[in-house]
């Protein structure tokens, strides 16, 4: 499934760290017991190697990348492999500079690009004696010896275009596995953070008569403040002192209807600090003062 290009900016999504994901993990040793192939994840960043041990790659692999120059261009072509998916938006079956087979399956959530699943170091028929010649000599100034070369070659797995195609789809099983796995964890935190405006509420009403601030709410809940507010405001359309002060001058307008306390009595009582806040605040929500609303 093709998706569009990855957003710039800001991911609004959290990192997903793939290698924490002990599925994942489980689902590679599994893949690698039953078919050779190591999977590996790498960020956009360029970060591999977090997924995949070491050994698990194959010979002709392990070897190549051992010498410095071969490192660093099995990382240049791993990069541009990453960076080509990611503009494409799907799988990419590609040979990589030693001449092996290589897969990156991207992996995309909110449109945003996480990076990809790799897999692959296989050739994709038996090598002929013209192959291991020509890879020999194009990889000869790696000083390894091309005997060692052919001898690596020649273990190297062989997948025909069914079994690559089996392969890529099994890569998307995983991927969608990981994006399930964070929808999950995403809606779970989204239904937290609503209770967390409950929680806020049901803390006002209980505690409307004393002086609390943004931060005695906060804390009560178990956020910052900071990130109450943006939630508080988002979910209601209010912030936390104009529903408290809604919240107060109801309690206040009951007050003063069904009770015989002084209006001074029943701003201290509602939680304002002052007849003159209390009378501001009053008239600014009921559109009357106190006074008006206990003799209307």
């Amino acid at each position: 499934m093709k998706h569009p290009p990855a957003q710039t900016g800001t991911p609004r999504w959290p990192l997903l760290r793939i290698e924490k994901l002990k599925t994942v993990a489980d689902y590679h040793e599994i893949v690698f017991r039953l078919t050779g192939l190591p999977i590996d994840f790498a960020y956009p960043d360029g970060e591999t190697l977090r997924l995949c041990p070491y050994s698990h790659f194959r010979p002709f692999c392990r070897m190549v990348r051992a010498t410095p120059e071969g490192g660093k261009a099995c990382r240049a072509s791993d990069a541009a492999a990453v960076r080509l998916a990611e503009t494409h938006g799907e799988p990419l079956v590609y040979t990589c500079h030693a001449g092996l087979t290589d897969i990156v399956v991207p992996l995309f959530i909110g449109g945003v690009f996480l990076g990809c699943f790799t897999s692959g170091q296989f050739l994709m028929k038996k090598p002929t004696a013209r192959f291991l010649a020509r890879t020999a000599k194009a990889l000869h100034h790696l000083k390894i010896g091309d005997d060692r070369l052919r001898r690596c070659l020649n273990r190297t797995l062989v997948f025909n275009r069914q079994q690559v195609e089996a392969v890529v789809q099994l890569i998307q099983l995983i991927g969608s596995f990981v994006l399930e796995h964070q929808d999950r964890l995403l809606f779970l935190k989204g239904v937290q953070e609503r209770d967390k405006i409950s929680l806020a509420k049901a803390f006002m009403e209980r505690r409307y008569g004393d002086k609390i601030a943004v931060a005695d709410i906060a804390a009560a809940v178990g956020l910052s403040p900071s990130r109450l507010s943006h939630l508080f405001r988002r979910e209601t359309g209010a912030t936390m002192v104009q529903c408290l002060n809604r919240l107060r001058v109801e309690k206040a307008r009951d007050l003063l209807r069904n009770s015989k306390l002084r209006v001074t009595e029943i701003a201290f009582e509602t939680g304002f600090q002052s007849p003159t806040h209390f009378n501001r605040i009053f008239r600014a929500i009921a559109g009357c003062s106190p006074s008006a609303w206990r003799e209307g």
